[in-house]
């Protein structure tokens, strides 16, 4: 392929095999992200073990990449020490089921500045939380860890 493929999100509840991969592939798909959790929420859960290698064995004899995006709360520059740990933990968790699904990325917003910090506070604590997760992937498999801004979002 010359150009950058073409996709999109696709559903997963039912399953990512069994859901997900139909959807990608009745629109055409040349790639596709899906949220392995909620979107919205800070639940971690574990998947399928057998439809993550269903799913994963045939996007890998599809040559179809596959993203998975991170939940929307995530905000490592929050000035609630709860928020940034639970930022991590769901960061975490979507890393470590990229890798169980195949996904070459994970995609993340990482957040704002919260409760009046100063910009340079909240990105040293950004960047402290990114590098601790990044020495994290030790995996040949592991998926790049995608940082996505909010442009025009102001903190």
């Amino acid at each position: 392929m010359t150009r950058n493929p073409v996709g999109g999100h696709v559903p997963v509840a039912g399953g990512l095999a069994s859901v997900g991969l139909p959807y990608a592939r009745e629109m055409g798909a040349e790639a596709l992200q899906v949220f392995v959790a909620n979107p919205r929420g800070w639940a971690t859960p574990a998947g399928n073990p057998k439809q993550d290698e269903l799913f994963r064995a045939q996007c890998a004899a599809e040559s179809l990449p596959v993203y998975v995006h991170a939940p929307y709360l995530i905000n490592f520059g929050s000035h609630t020490e709860a928020t940034v740990e639970k930022s991590v933990e769901s960061l975490r968790h979507s890393l470590r089921r990229g890798r169980e699904i195949g996904a070459l990325g994970v995609v993340v917003h990482t957040g704002s500045a919260t409760g009046g910090r100063p910009r340079e506070a909240a990105y040293a604590q950004v960047r402290e939380h990114m590098l601790g997760l990044l020495d994290e992937l030790v995996h040949e498999d592991d998926p790049f860890l995608l940082l996505e801004s909010t442009a025009g979002q102001g903190s």
